[in-house]
């Protein structure tokens, strides 16, 4: 298999490549980077290591339309201009936030409390002059590049997944080796239907067979990731299903051999005339009392293990807060507590078929 380099170049060289459906290609060279902040204001760490991306020019003019910057350098009077500068200048970086506030405030806390000088550098929408030293922790490393941070990324995914975005043209300065890219993104043109779009990736791989290219449609691919991940949440409430069915046949057992066990009380309270409803509703209520139990136990221990397990990859894709659907919780709840009513109907009906003479015979 013989690695592409360039797609845009390989492409071209290829007579049967679809390139009058193609409108802009991009690839990703990402790699592990050791990184060194040149900041007074800095706090914690001095060298840091954390994923490095390179892109090209295709790129962060597809990102200046679809990722916002938290804050930016001051020569830059837009989110475009930054972007357009990392997609032509090997000097500068782009930084996810998380990164630029432990380098500034030594943890993960927003920038709500930073202190008062850098605060007020961030009011105006700019990021204070922070520089970092970034080399490779491959073998063929060469030496240090010192880069400028002229951007914070805002929260969100992105197609380059790292921490840190570089032009991709400046690994030729950080390695030795030719730089292969991880990934590789073409954007079809306006107007092509789903199959057409589809056939343009099959036709790319056609073309590029020797490269090992493996093309997909975007959405197919975040289909078949939520297939997987519905997939998981089926298989979680299958067990939560098996669970609850061993436990309203466990209830029903219990409330049978209540019944048989207190067959002489019930003939007893028979005997002294008690009506068979009461005695029927003296059943279904230890039974409901225990079913009560056992879902509110449940309910409440599920709301806080699935709020600490859950929530901490939900707040960690997003600020939102992590919602609770009670509504479902509610109905699921309630149905519980009606089946439980269900199965043990029966044993109740059976405890009112004890005749007095009959459970009173024996001792």
């Amino acid at each position: 298999v013989d690695p592409l380099h360039d797609l845009e170049a390989e492409a071209r060289e290829r007579e049967d490549f679809p390139l009058s459906d193609v409108v802009l290609m991009s690839s990703i060279v990402t790699d592990f980077a050791e990184i060194e902040t040149i900041q007074q204001n800095s706090h914690g760490r001095d060298e840091w290591g954390t994923s490095l991306a390179g892109v090209d020019a295709a790129y962060t003019g597809q990102a200046a339309q679809l990722y916002s910057l938290r804050w930016r350098a001051p020569e830059f009077a837009t989110d475009a201009d930054a972007w357009a500068a990392l997609g032509t200048r090997t000097d500068v970086a782009i930084m996810d936030h998380w990164l630029v506030e432990e380098r500034w405030q030594g943890d993960d806390s927003e920038f709500d409390s930073v202190p008062a000088p850098l605060a007020t550098a961030l009011d105006g929408n700019t990021v204070p002059p922070m520089t970092v030293k970034v080399s490779l922790t491959d073998a063929d490393a060469l030496g240090p590049v010192e880069l400028q941070v002229i951007g914070v990324l805002e929260d969100g995914p992105m197609l380059a997944h790292s921490d840190i975005l570089v032009n991709r043209s400046l690994f030729s300065a950080l390695t030795a080796r030719p730089p292969t890219p991880d990934a590789h993104y073409i954007k079809v043109r306006e107007g092509l239907t789903e199959e057409e779009a589809r056939a343009v990736a099959q036709a790319a791989e056609r073309s590029l067979l020797s490269g090992g290219l493996n093309a997909s449609l975007m959405s197919d691919r975040f289909t078949v990731t939520q297939a997987i991940l519905r997939g998981m949440l089926q298989l979680f409430q299958g067990f939560l299903a098996l669970g609850l069915i061993t436990g309203l046949a466990g209830l029903a057992v219990i409330s049978a051999r209540t019944v048989v066990e207190r067959r002489q009380q019930v003939g007893m309270l028979r005997a002294v005339g008690m009506p068979t409803s009461a005695i029927a509703w003296m059943f279904i209520l230890e039974s409901s009392f225990v079913a009560l139990s056992g879902i509110l136990v449940g309910t409440a221990i599920g709301m806080v293990t699935g709020s600490e397990l859950i929530g901490a990859f939900y707040t960690f894709a997003t600020d939102e807060p992590l919602g609770i659907p009670w509504q479902s919780i509610l109905l699921l709840a309630g149905g519980t507590y009606l089946f439980s009513v269900a199965v043990t109907a029966f044993p109740a009906w059976q405890a009112t078929r004890i005749y007095p003479a009959e459970a009173l015979r024996y001792e």
